[in-house]
């Protein structure tokens, strides 16, 4: 008879340990709910420090490469010894002029301008080429003024190895691409006036007369920073005016 009470509170104790496997189960559930959230919140942290960094790369590269153009364009002056002028070519897609700007040899008065071109490739890559030996050509890249516009884009890729003083200014421009292929943005526009004194905007100004008259460059470089993704451009826009030019 003494036993029983004892009985009873081992029995009890025993039904009051442990957890049942319901239990189990939905702190398990729970569990994998709070660890999924947490997953998703550090990918979305990850992936948004990502752009981020890339974004402001892509941004940092475009400024750079605009205000470059733009300071180069601006101090373009004609070669002494040469009777073309100092925009030597002028195109929606590539630009070439004669300068003396960022060389090296600048601070003398006598040095004499060199080539620099600037070209946009059908691969979205903005490239800098420049007559590095100073004999008045860029070696490797062709000086053809047949390209159309708005047509595709003609330049080859190979160009961008075998360029003479080659440089990889910005990737992702996408002007061959915004709004449409069809209708695409212009890199480069020419402000002139033409022989009756009227003031006229071209894509393109093929007489050495003609680019005599330029005054202004309008530069629209558009990049796309979020590659390989929806894409989300940036648009930087400029105007060198061309004070050297007589």
């Amino acid at each position: 008879m003494r036993t029983q009470p004892h009985s009873r509170q081992t029995r009890g104790a025993r039904g009051e340990a442990g957890i049942s496997l319901i239990e189990l189960l939905i702190a398990m559930g729970i569990m994998s709910i709070i660890s999924a959230m947490i997953l998703m919140s550090w990918f979305a942290l990850s992936n948004s420090y990502s752009y981020s960094v890339t974004s402001n790369k892509a941004r940092d590269n475009a400024r750079q490469a605009i205000a470059r153009m733009e300071r180069e364009v601006r101090d373009a002056e004609s070669h002494p010894d040469t009777s073309e002028v100092a925009l030597v070519r002028a195109r929606a897609r590539w630009i070439v002029v004669s300068t003396t700007f960022n060389d090296a040899l600048n601070a003398n008065p006598s040095t004499l301008p060199r080539l620099v071109m600037y070209r946009l490739y059908p691969d979205g890559e903005l490239w800098r080429f420049q007559d590095a030996d100073r004999n008045g050509v860029i070696s490797g890249v062709s000086m053809s003024p047949s390209d159309t516009w708005p047509a595709a884009n003609p330049f080859s890729a190979a160009e961008q190895a075998n360029g003479e003083g080659g440089t990889l200014l910005v990737k992702d421009v996408v002007n061959d691409k915004v709004p449409s292929t069809g209708s695409p943005t212009p890199l480069f526009r020419y402000s002139l006036y033409e022989s009756d004194g009227s003031l006229v905007q071209n894509t393109s100004v093929l007489s050495s007369t003609q680019r005599a008259r330029v005054v202004a460059v309008q530069i629209n470089l558009m990049v796309d920073v979020n590659p390989q993704r929806s894409p989300i451009y940036t648009e930087l826009q400029t105007t060198a005016q061309l004070r050297n030019q007589r």
